[in-house]
C-alpha cells in the first residue's frame, strides 16, 4: 500500500526524485491516518473527521480509505447531514453513497426541507429533485413550500430562480383550497391601511386594505409578522412604517417598514427608547417619534429618523411626559396634543421647531384629551377624540 501511495504522490505532483513533497488542502493529522492505514490496513474514522478523511483519501487516491469513509457516512446518513454527505461525493470516487444519499433525500424530502442544510442545495440540485416523479411528499403543496423557503435564504440573490424552480411544481395536483390560500389580493393605487392593534384578548399581526373606489376592505396580512399594538405609523418615500408598539409581553423599540408595492416587510434600525402608545408625524424628510409608555414611566423623551443615515436620533425632550397623546406636522413644525402623564389627563399642547430644536408650549385645548387623534389641514390643527 505504501508504495502505491508513493507512485501516486510523484505522479501527481513533483518528478519522481523529488524528496519532499507540498500537498495542498491536506492537513497534517489526515497524512497521518493515510500513512498509518498504508502500514497498518487500518484507520479510525470518526464524525469529527470522516468529510475531511475522505476527501484526503481521494486526493491521494487510496482506495481502503475512500471506502471505509463512505461505509461510515451511509450508516450515518439522516434528514439532517444527506444534502452534506450529497454534496461531499459530488464529482468523488464514492458513486454508491452518492445514489444513496440521493435517494434519501427524495424519499425524505420533507424532513430534508427542514434542516439547515437545505438551502446549501444549488438551484439545479433542488430542480433536478423536485422534477423527479419518485419524489416523496404527502401534498404538492410541499413542493411549493420548499421553494419559497429555498429562496428566502437569499432573496436578492435566488429571485431570479423562481420561474425554474415553480416550473417543476405540479400544480394541478395542489387543492383548489391551497391556491386560494396563496392568492395574494391586488393593492389599488389609493387605499386606506389598518395594521395591527388590539383584536379580542390579543395584540394582532392582522393587515387590511381599504379600496375607496370599491368601497371593500381586503386581508393582506403577512403571517410571518408578529402582533403589534399600541404603535405609531408613518409614510415615508413611498414606505409604511410601524414604531414601537407592544404585543402582549414586550414593550417595542423596534421599527418595521412595509414596502407596498412588493408586499415585504423589512427591519429598521431601532430607536433609542422603548415606546408603546407613542405619538408619530412625518416633518420634511424625517419621521418623529415622541413620547409614549416603556413599560414603567411615560417618557418625554423624543427622537427623529433621517432615511439617509438610516438611524434615530434623539432631540430636545418636551416639557410634559406623555403617552396616549397624538401628533401632527404644519409649518415646519410638529405639534403634539393631549395624552396621559401617568396619573393626569392632559390638555396642555406644545409644538417643536427643527431649526432651534426647541419645545414651545403653546395654548391649552379646552378638554382634557387622552387616546385623541389630531390631524392639519387647512393651517389648522384639529384634535378629534371619541
Amino acid at each position: 500500500m505504501f508504495p502505491i501511495l508513493c507512485r501516486a504522490l510523484w505522479s501527481r505532483w513533483s518528478p519522481p526524485d523529488k524528496k519532499v513533497f507540498r500537498i495542498p488542502g491536506l492537513s497534517p493529522d489526515m497524512m497521518q491516518l493515510i500513512i498509518e492505514f498504508a502500514y497498518t490496513g487500518l484507520v479510525s474514522v470518526t464524525e469529527d473527521n470522516v468529510q475531511e478523511l475522505l476527501l484526503a483519501a481521494d486526493q491521494l487516491n487510496v482506495v481502503g480509505v475512500v471506502q471505509t469513509c463512505c461505509d461510515f457516512l451511509g450508516e450515518q446518513l439522516c434528514p439532517e447531514n444527506c444534502i452534506g454527505i450529497f454534496q461531499v461525493t459530488d464529482t468523488r470516487s464514492s458513486p454508491e453513497l452518492r445514489l444513496e444519499a440521493d435517494h434519501f433525500i427524495v424519499a425524505h424530502f420533507e424532513e430534508v426541507v427542514l434542516s439547515e442544510e437545505f438551502p446549501q442545495l444549488s438551484v439545479q440540485q433542488l430542480a433536478d429533485i423536485l422534477g423527479r416523479d419518485d419524489l416523496n411528499v404527502s401534498e404538492e403543496s410541499a413542493a411549493f413550500e420548499a421553494i419559497l423557503r429555498w429562496i428566502a435564504h437569499e432573496p436578492d440573490e435566488r429571485k431570479a430562480d423562481t420561474a425554474l424552480l415553480l416550473s417543476k411544481v405540479r400544480l394541478v395536483l395542489t387543492s383548489e383550497d391551497y391556491v386560494r390560500l396563496n392568492a395574494r389580493p391586488r393593492l389599488p393605487n389609493g387605499i386606506l391601511l389598518a395594521i395591527g392593534g388590539w383584536s379580542g384578548t390579543d395584540p394582532t399581526n392582522s393587515i387590511e386594505s381599504y379600496d375607496v373606489s370599491t368601497d371593500l376592505w381586503m386581508q393582506v396580512t403577512d403571517r410571518d409578522v408578529g402582533p403589534r399594538a399600541y404603535h405609531g405609523t408613518a409614510v415615508l418615500n413611498g414606505s409604511i412604517y410601524c414604531v414601537g408598539g407592544f404585543n402582549g409581553v414586550e414593550h417595542f423599540n423596534s421599527v418595521r417598514r412595509f414596502d407596498v408595492s412588493a408586499r415585504t416587510w423589512h427591519e429598521g434600525p431601532p430607536m433609542n427608547h422603548r415606546r408603546c402608545y407613542v405619538s408619530v408625524a412625518v416633518l420634511g424628510e424625517c419621521i418623529y417619534a415622541t413620547g409614549g409608555f416603556n413599560g414603567y414611566s411615560r417618557l418625554s423623551t423624543a427622537e427623529r429618523y433621517r432615511p439617509e443615515t438610516n438611524q434615530w436620533s434623539l432631540i430636545a425632550p418636551m416639557h410634559e411626559r406623555r403617552s396616549h397623546a397624538s401628533s401632527t406636522a404644519l409649518h415646519n413644525k410638529v405639534y403634539i396634543c393631549g395624552g396621559f402623564n401617568g396619573s393626569d389627563f392632559l390638555q396642555t399642547a406644545e409644538c417643536y421647531s427643527p431649526e432651534t430644536n426647541q419645545w414651545t408650549m403653546i395654548r391649552q385645548m379646552t378638554c382634557r384629551r387622552s387616546g385623541l387623534g389630531i390631524v392639519a389641514y387647512a393651517d389648522r390643527v384639529y384634535a378629534v377624540s371619541s
